[in-house]
């Protein structure tokens, strides 16, 4: 089933200011690009910045992250107040306690379609065949989810009530 993919919702936005406090035991290092990804695990750490993509049904914040799933560094979808993220692979929505969120430099999201990775996307993992995976952003059901580009296979998929839907147009986060 093809997801609604690009709507009203999406425009440039720039997600600078923090949601909520992130738990995490090792300092975050910055990548080359201006963001890092911060472990979330059980020691108490306030960390600005998280990437709020939006929020739950049931009101909760969604930030973006990445976990490791058979293999893969795939982008997530976060809620951390309950300390989980959503992955989607080989069709399917996968729950992770072991996970990493996005901190920023400054960031913004762009309407991309058909497997389109624009300039300064953000690199969330890759493949176990070496495919490099982005950051990309879509509305399911109006709820904002979080997945992965797959530019070979010229779409996004996100995970959504335990599967991965596809959408030929979404949006890719890109650092500003």
């Amino acid at each position: 089933m093809q997801g609604r993919g690009f709507n009203r919702h999406f425009g440039k936005s720039k997600f600078t200011h923090p949601c909520r406090t992130v738990t995490h035991s090792i300092p975050p290092t910055f990548q080359p690009h201006g963001y890092k990804w911060v472990r979330f695990t059980g020691a108490r750490y306030f960390v600005p910045g998280m990437i709020c993509v939006g929020k739950d049904l049931d009101g909760l914040n969604l930030v973006v992250g990445r976990a490791l799933h058979h293999g893969d560094m795939l982008p997530a979808k976060v809620k951390p107040e309950h300390g989980v993220a959503y992955v989607c692979h080989n069709g399917s929505e996968h729950m992770k306690h072991d996970f990493e969120i996005l901190m920023p430099a400054e960031f913004h999201w762009v309407h991309a379609s058909n497997g389109y990775v624009p300039p300064h996307a953000v690199e969330s993992g890759n493949t176990v065949e070496g495919e490099m995976l982005y950051v990309g952003r879509a509305f399911q059901n109006g709820i904002p989810c979080v997945g992965k580009v797959h530019r070979t296979h010229g779409v996004l998929y996100v995970p959504y009530e335990g599967r991965e839907i596809p959408f030929r147009d979404y949006e890719v986060l890109v650092l500003s």
